[in-house]
């Protein structure tokens, strides 16, 4: 028996490390049917996809299924099958919402298995790390050669783009333009958002080099959204810990001004001026979808079809979902189940508000960014990622705050 939990216990150390390792990247396979094609063009979002994470976070399920079980018994769970099958039974397409409600399934089960997870253990800050340096030497390489590296990396996920690529997000510097780089992800505001997460929680805990290197990826996707928010959040972070009798304030505003300035130097190349009319016609879409299904929405994932109804004066737009989290439940789940799980989240925000400062600076960077895009929502890797970071938030210890940083 002790044997037993020995071999479990190092199982389930050797699959988290993988997990968070891998988390940032998106290999995965696409399983395309009838209903994941749109006036004949084929949508991801559409397509039920087995990622790598994916089969990793299965092995950890099952793994402390036993664990699960205790949850698995409570009234809630039955509450949300039931609501989960009457998503999906009025859906426009039911294997989609079927998808996606399997997809909610797993965050769910992550998370109640992460929240058991000891923050302090060295391999779960170096599988961070290491994920975090790779990702960096493929964005600095795809930005020095303004193309997709490709080779091993296509096997994290990186997806072939070159200054050719349609819709590619590019950036201009003294008149001259330049593609993002995208890393692994599927878009740059993608990946800034990812390690904005991740730069703030090493801010917290006081891991420098995670810290350093985070920051650098935010600057360098040219998120003007993800750049602005750490800015914001870093400020507030530095001005509320310091000590106007013990710290150097020459030394406070020296940090201050380097994070700062670097932020603002990064703000300043143009993007697409189209951005926010594109930004704007998807809302403008979404309120319309929102009202010809406001009791049962459109079903879980199933937001593009509705959208396919609606025309665009840009090429491509209708492939894109509103870039607002909230409208975009609000548009698949109904009034009803929205009211429901918007009831929960809400109690869920304000147990730990008070309690927990990381889980302040994570939820206030959570509620920005996904006001203005939906990647938290619609991408495998910063949906994850929430099942990883928000335990680390809420976990008794978080109160404390680590030493400084920079």
């Amino acid at each position: 028996m002790k044997e037993k939990k020995i071999v479990t216990k190092t199982l389930n150390q050797i699959l988290t490390f993988l997990f968070i390792f891998f988390l940032s990247t998106q290999l995965g396979k696409h399983f395309f049917s009838s209903f994941s094609y749109l006036s004949g063009i084929k949508v991801d979002y559409l397509a039920p996809t087995i990622y790598l994470t994916d089969i990793i976070a299965f092995l950890i399920i099952l793994l402390n299924i036993k664990t699960l079980t205790k949850y698995l018994k409570k009234k809630e769970v039955l509450i949300f099958i039931t609501l989960g099958l009457i998503n999906t039974f009025f859906a426009l397409s039911k294997p989609v919402a079927l998808y996606y409600w399997l997809k909610i399934s797993e965050w769910l089960l992550l998370f109640l298995i992460f929240k058991k997870v000891k923050v302090k253990k060295i391999s779960y800050w170096n599988a961070f790390l290491f994920g975090t340096i790779i990702q960096v030497f493929l964005v600095t390489v795809q930005f020095i050669n303004q193309k997709a590296i490709q080779g091993v990396f296509y096997f994290l996920g990186e997806r072939f783009f070159n200054p050719s690529t349609p819709a590619i997000a590019k950036i201009t510097i003294n008149g001259s333009q330049f593609i993002r780089p995208y890393g692994t992800f599927s878009h740059p505001n993608s990946m800034a958002g990812f390690y904005l997460l991740i730069g703030i929680i090493a801010l917290i805990y006081s891991k420098k080099l995670l810290f350093y290197l985070s920051f650098l990826l935010i600057l360098i996707s040219f998120s003007k959204l993800a750049i602005f928010t750490f800015g914001i959040i870093f400020f507030i972070y530095q001005f509320k810990r310091f000590n106007w009798k013990k710290n150097c304030l020459i030394c406070w505003l020296a940090k201050l001004t380097l994070v700062l300035s670097l932020s603002l130097i990064f703000l300043s190349p143009l993007g697409d001026p189209t951005s926010l009319i594109k930004r704007l016609s998807l809302l403008k879409t979404s309120l319309l979808i929102i009202n010809h299904h406001l009791l049962l929405g459109t079903g879980l994932g199933n937001y593009l079809i509705a959208q396919n109804n609606y025309s665009s004066s840009f090429l491509f737009l209708e492939y894109q979902p509103v870039h607002n989290i909230f409208l975009l439940g609000l548009a698949e789940l109904g009034i009803i189940i929205s009211l429901i799980f918007g009831e929960r989240i809400f109690l869920f925000i304000k147990k730990y508000w008070s309690t927990s400062s990381l889980f302040r600076y994570l939820t206030i960077a959570i509620l920005i960014t996904g006001s203005f895009d939906h990647y938290w929502l619609t991408l495998q890797q910063n949906f994850l990622l929430l099942a990883v970071i928000l335990p680390l938030a809420i976990a008794p210890h978080q109160s404390k705050t680590g030493s400084d940083v920079v």
